[in-house]
């Protein structure tokens, strides 16, 4: 929330500016950054589909 009270919600405006060979290539399906849809606490939101699923998971594999 900000500080109005309203939701905030983080963006990446630039992804529209990639030529789409690249933008296919980053975050396309199957790509490293692949972008998709998932319900989270009841809401819909966009994710990266390769995501570690804790933060745990992120400190393991830095460990690695």
């Amino acid at each position: 929330m900000s500080a109005a009270g309203v939701p905030s919600r983080l963006t990446w405006r630039d992804g529209e500016r990639l030529p789409a060979p690249m933008h296919a290539a980053l975050i396309g399906p199957g790509a490293p950054f692949e972008m998709g849809t998932e319900q989270v606490r009841g809401r819909a939101h966009t994710v990266f589909v390769r995501r570690p699923a804790s933060l745990r998971d992120v400190l393991v594999s830095g460990a690695e």
